[in-house]
């Protein structure tokens, strides 16, 4: 039975891939007619299905919950299209195809019937449950969007300074936002406890604005707080989030690999998070059950802890990652990826799984279950004695060595170079060893040659093949001349060899018919015998005559 996961340890914690078995594109020719033979196929490459259909023609771009947490709704490509997916169902809810590619969009209800879309031709497309519903233009190139729930406000950030309000309620543009980010804004966050607003820039400057005086209140440069020694790293501001369960922590990603943790009452920050890679933080989530902090780049995915920055767990990919999203306090996560499918992994040190997937739980139960061996595949066990053998017993309490029961893992390669060292002709002694060995096997493979038996005494040679007897020469003509054949068949052979020649008689047949019946002639009167009578007869020739005499006295005499 396969596998349905890939189990990866992390600091500790077991990160489970679910739907490891990555999909191959195939042309629409080609692709399987039957979905009974693609979930067969599916099913024995490994791998659970969490939602039907849950993948996308060439890449997914995005993907989020719905308020209600009852729907997951995905943007992808290629062609643009929209995605539905209804969780207690677990299968595709419907799928919308748009003209252009979508950079964004934003769920305006608790549920999927309000959609709005930020293109890549400056529009912004209105759906609802019936479909297209509206299509508005901007001034310039959207690259963020986010709703204000308290003001029904839409704000789109884009290249320039500028911040775009479209109103929901009146369905008409507001007066816009002029921010000092010159450079641009690349980012835009809300706080859902106190209602204010972020932007982050190009410059690495971000800015927070109260939307009730509709006025800049407080401005801050975060690319200060980064350690860089190259003058032309990028500073920029890639990411932001706000906590939605205290409203006072803010989290800034840096186009650098930086994450920043800031308490908004204070200018300096709390935490310094290096992503390893250098790239852009492209997404932060708050994981509201551990307090812990999930950040991304387009390599790998870290979940950290808020008081140190320490490593929780960490999720590397060979597939440019696009964004991540958490199912609640759960610890199922989505990822969409560079990939045909939507990606999904769960760690069950974040939280149990949701309820309408929890066999996920039973599954992993029945893995921790099931013994598991550790394989060191690039360490060698060593004892002691074999550490003085090869001259390393100085590395004893070094960290080239890990002490284990008994003895130590050394290092696979120092070990053989160690070894060729210390006995240079071991390699030499292997080297014929191994083609003996290959020697031996291909002599096994050849034509056994067949004894010669001889014609005379076959069975007698047999006895003595390994007796000394047939290289004697003085017994050579017992083998070769007929005259010394040995008569199994004489009298005095079976007397002096009785318990052999017993072995050898044949039993009777004791089945009766009239047709067994064999006449013999005698000289007065002619009559006929029975089987039974005749093998008597003949027991009684083969016996010796003494046992004959002692037999005939046993029969009891006639009157």
């Amino acid at each position: 039975m396969p596998i349905p996961f890939v189990v990866h340890t992390s600091n500790g914690h077991k990160i489970y891939h679910v739907n490891n078995n990555t999909s191959q594109h195939k042309p629409e020719w080609l692709k399987n007619s039957s979905a009974k033979k693609h979930k067969r196929e599916q099913v024995r490459r490994g791998g659970v299905e969490i939602l039907q259909d849950f993948e996308f023609p060439t890449f997914c771009s995005k993907v989020k919950q719905s308020l209600d947490g009852n729907y997951i709704v995905a943007i992808g490509g290629y062609p643009p299209q929209v995605k539905v997916y209804d969780v207690h169902q677990v299968s595709l809810k419907f799928e919308r195809h748009l003209d252009y590619d979508m950079i964004d969009f934003q769920i305006l209800e608790e549920d999927w019937k309000k959609l709005v879309f930020l293109c890549t031709d400056r529009r912004l497309e209105f759906h609802s449950q019936y479909g297209s519903h509206y299509r508005t233009r901007i001034p310039k190139n959207g690259r963020d969007l986010m709703i204000d729930r308290h003001t029904a406000d839409l704000h789109i950030v884009t290249s320039g300074p500028e911040v775009y309000r479209f109103n929901l309620d009146r369905g008409q543009f507001m007066s816009p936002w002029e921010t000092s980010l010159s450079e641009g804004i690349q980012v835009c966050g809300m706080n859902p406890v106190y209602s204010m607003m972020a932007y982050g820039g190009e410059d690495g400057c971000l800015e927070i604005w109260d939307p009730r005086c509709r006025e800049r209140a407080a401005k801050l440069d975060v690319a200060t707080f980064i350690p860089s020694s190259d003058e032309y790293a990028d500073i920029g501001v890639s990411s932001l989030r706000f906590d939605e369960m205290d409203g006072i922590s803010m989290a800034v990603g840096m186009a650098s690999g930086y994450c920043l943790l800031f308490d908004i009452r204070s200018s300096q920050p709390l935490v310094v998070k290096n992503q390893g890679y250098g790239l852009p933080v492209e997404g932060i989530k708050f994981h509201s059950k551990t307090r812990n902090i999930l950040s991304h780049d387009r390599k790998s995915i870290k979940v950290w802890q808020r008081e140190k920055g320490d490593n929780f767990a960490t999720m590397e990919s060979s597939l440019d990652v696009h964004h991540t999203c958490l199912i609640g306090d759960s610890g199922l996560l989505f990822v969409a990826k560079a990939d045909r499918p939507i990606h999904s992994y769960y760690v069950p040190a974040l939280g149990t799984a949701p309820k309408w997937c929890s066999f996920l739980d039973n599954l992993t139960e029945e893995l921790e279950e099931q013994p598991q061996n550790v394989v060191y595949e690039n360490y060698q066990f060593v004892t002691r004695n074999e550490l003085e053998s090869i001259g390393l017993q100085q590395l004893i309490g070094s960290d080239l060595l890990r002490p284990y029961m008994h003895g130590f893992f050394i290092d696979l390669k120092l070990y053989r170079k160690a070894k060729d060292a210390a006995d240079p002709q071991a390699y030499e002694e292997y080297r014929k060893q191994k083609l003996q060995e290959k020697l031996e096997k291909l002599r096994s493979t050849r034509i056994a040659k067949r004894p010669k038996y001889p014609k005379v005494n076959k069975e007698k040679w047999e006895q003595q093949s390994n007796s000394s007897i047939l290289q004697d020469s003085r017994f050579k003509a017992m083998f070769e001349n007929p005259d010394f054949e040995i008569q199994q068949d004489d009298e005095r052979y079976r007397q002096t060899h009785s318990s052999r020649s017993n072995k050898m008689i044949r039993k009777p047949n004791t089945s009766y018919s009239e047709q067994n019946y064999y006449p013999l002639n005698d000289a007065n009167e002619s009559h006929s015998v029975s089987p039974n009578e005749m093998q008597q007869t003949k027991e009684e020739e083969r016996l010796p005559l003494l046992a004959r005499l002692n037999r005939k006295q046993r029969q009891p005499r006639l009157s």
